[in-house]
């Protein structure tokens, strides 16, 4: 890969070169773009040959297998995103193509989406944002002089808007095909949508409790508190986990954050205090 960079690079630079002092780069500009793009070539082969056998022997295509490929491609930072609008491009698409969610799971699960408010504010964003649009687009072809400024501006208004759509529904879809927070034999899952992932082990919580944040006088800003994460959607947390020591969490866009407490909300706490209290117990 830094052969092929290092070719690519005489590429450009000879290109550049050419354009800016007008002259012809001659025949050993094209052999330098062959030679690249060979390589280039030869090496994505060998890339997706690779790939082809990490699939097979995890037995299958996953996301995280997806993101590892890339990294050998990009930096670990543009493979994130990469994959991030991969998967909310691809839910918005099964959106549109009416796919069914599947909802069959065999572990417990508890979804911070049951019994959430979120849906509905999540109707009213969409809402606003399609009404924005037209409204928007019609007050600057108005407002603006006829040019190249006005077609960009509105082009542009244009495009951003979509994505925001896209990824409202994107992001929306992938919440409701995600399991959530699950309970597993190995401990308990963290998956919500493209926003957290985490796998807390049951001899790692030391407690489980209700979720109680301390009281914030009127007109004060909320208090933060140390190596605790919260993992809701709109409502307020009603379950503590406490941790014997801080353990790492992915959030949206790969932000990675280390926790010893995790507030959650689930529809039913009690009942899903006492299945994990269960699971605990039966494993020592």
């Amino acid at each position: 890969m830094k052969i092929f960079r290092l070719v690519l690079a005489g590429v450009v630079l000879t290109g550049i070169l050419s354009q800016i002092f007008d002259r012809d780069p001659g025949p050993s500009f094209f052999i330098l773009f062959a030679a690249a793009e060979g390589l280039l070539l030869v090496l994505l082969a060998g890339k997706l040959w690779n790939f082809r056998q990490t699939c097979r022997q995890n037995q299958g295509l996953s996301w995280p297998l997806v993101q590892r490929a890339l990294e050998d491609l990009v930096p670990s930072t543009v493979a994130m995103l990469v994959v991030h609008e991969l998967r909310l491009s691809l839910a918005t698409g099964r959106v549109l193509l009416m796919r069914k969610i599947p909802t069959s799971r065999s572990e417990p699960t508890f979804h911070p989406l049951d019994g959430s408010h979120y849906g509905f504010i999540w109707k009213l964003v969409m809402l606003l944002v399609i009404s924005e649009l037209p409204l928007v687009h019609l007050l600057l072809n108005a407002l603006l002089q006829e040019g190249i400024w006005k077609s960009v501006l509105l082009i542009g208004h244009a495009l951003s808007s979509l994505y925001v759509l896209m990824w409202l529904v994107g992001d929306y879809r992938l919440l409701l095909e995600s399991p959530g927070i699950q309970l597993l034999p190995a401990g308990v899952k963290i998956e919500i949508g493209i926003r957290a992932f985490g796998m807390m082990p049951y001899s790692s919580i030391a407690s489980v409790d209700v979720s109680s944040p301390p009281e914030v006088p009127p007109g004060h800003a909320p208090i933060k508190e140390p190596e605790t994460l919260r993992l809701t959607l709109h409502e307020k947390p009603n379950v503590l986990l406490t941790l014997h020591q801080p353990m790492a969490f992915v959030l949206i866009l790969g932000i990675r954050k280390s926790a010893r407490k995790v507030r959650l909300y689930v529809r039913d706490p009690q009942i899903f205090m006492g299945a994990l209290n269960g699971f605990r117990a039966s494993t020592g």
